[in-house]
């Protein structure tokens, strides 16, 4: 069997850009994408089996002219490699970058949750209390980055998750630096950019916070 299959004899040749339809798959022999969690220009999310350890979890999967590029594969070994520095409650814990003939994909800890933007689009501004208890746990994410040496430089309500369990957590190290080898760059979301940021300079651990 090749190793992106359906547990029957579908091949890596056939994975198509819609991710729903990879959902039932199986990713070498290993990882059962079981649910579709979200879709975008760059690839798919999904709720993932490890048939191994028998744990449920997310894998991030490129789309396959994403994962060709160079560019971009440097970028997703910084994110892993920058994210697994960091060990804190508040941080989505990432495991490993794999490629399967040629399939990019992450595996990661999956948070059941939303999104902060999402629970800020369903029930608008939080009330005070609310506000500082979202802050603080990011600022301990935050501090725990910062204490390895990593600034995660996209700080925003898109990479904030809410679990159901009331925990806190900042995911998506894509653009993030190491503070020895930082860079001027302009990467990010404009609208929540610190002002050095977006002027291309190089920032310190101060644009995060």
């Amino acid at each position: 069997m090749n190793s992106f299959d359906r547990a029957t004899d579908v091949g890596v040749s056939v994975a198509p850009a819609d991710g729903a339809a990879l959902v039932d798959r199986v990713l070498g022999h290993r990882y059962h994408l079981f649910d579709l969690l979200g879709a975008g220009g760059m690839g798919a999310g999904y709720r993932a089996r490890d048939l191994e350890l028998d744990e449920v979890i997310a894998v991030k999967m490129l789309h396959a002219s994403v994962g060709q590029s160079s560019a971009m594969l440097d970028r997703l070994r910084r994110e892993v490699r920058l994210a697994r520095r960091v060990t804190h409650p508040s941080v989505a814990r990432v495991y490993e970058l794999h490629d399967l003939e040629g399939v990019r994909f992450v595996t990661m800890e999956l948070v059941a949750g939303e999104s902060l933007s999402a629970v800020l689009s369903r029930m608008g501004p939080p009330e005070a209390a609310g506000v500082a208890h979202v802050g603080v746990q990011i600022a301990h994410a935050l501090a725990a980055a910062h204490a390895v040496g990593v600034v995660h430089r996209d700080i925003k309500p898109d990479t904030v998750l809410i679990g159901v369990d009331g925990r806190i957590v900042v995911t998506d190290f894509g653009i993030a630096f190491s503070t020895d080898d930082m860079q001027a760059d302009t990467s990010g979301a404009p609208a929540y950019m610190a002002p050095e940021q977006e002027r291309g300079e190089v920032v310190t651990r101060a644009a995060d916070l």
